[in-house]
């Protein structure tokens, strides 16, 4: 079985690959000159005493990347699905045709507050689609497979996550999904 990588391993490769090049950069100078060596030596402790000197630095620009790598994340993802919808529900306008009487009446009968579309499409499916005013989308396949009681129940559990707005509730923890990707969880 194939291990998958973790959000660490390129993190590790990049430290073992860095430590190599320190030590083998370190064994020529020493090799080729000692002189050289202490220049080099000195020159490390130099540098060294200077990142220390702005240590206080480090200390708010580290968060401050953090943060602002999860909320570019964070807000990539949500573009990115908002425009993943758009072009889904652009689609969806070439399929919708007229509500079938009995869906209509169903509806109707049951007092559905989020609008019913119907899809030319002969796999069973039902969703709801849409952030501001969901919308609950049936496909004709579905509609011809199912009986008045069932078709009732379907429009109910998707009416359902319309009022509670789960295509919503979904976009936003892809995003903070999307913006911690980093975290191991």
């Amino acid at each position: 079985m194939k291990r998958q990588p973790t959000a660490i391993q390129p993190f590790l490769a990049l430290l073992s690959l860095t430590a190599v090049m320190v030590v083998g950069l370190g064994i020529a100078v020493v090799w080729h000159s000692p002189a050289e060596h202490h220049a080099l030596q000195a020159l490390c402790r130099l540098e060294w005493d200077e990142v220390l000197a702005h240590a206080p630095a480090w200390r708010v620009l580290v968060p401050a990347s953090a943060l602002a790598a999860i909320v570019v994340g964070g807000l990539q993802s949500i573009f990115a699905q908002l425009l993943a919808a758009y072009r889904f529900k652009r689609a969806l306008r070439l399929l919708t045709i007229p509500t079938p009487a009995g869906v209509a009446h169903v509806a109707q009968c049951h007092a559905l507050t989020v609008p019913v579309q119907t899809l030319a499409w002969d796999e069973p499916l039902a969703f709801c689609l849409g952030l501001r005013r969901p919308r609950i989308y049936l496909s004709t396949g579905l509609v011809d497979l199912l009986d008045d009681d069932e078709l009732v129940a379907v429009l109910l559990h998707e009416q359902h996550h319309g009022q509670q707005r789960d295509p919503l509730v979904v976009l936003l923890s892809r995003a903070v999904g999307a913006a911690l990707r980093f975290v191991p969880v």
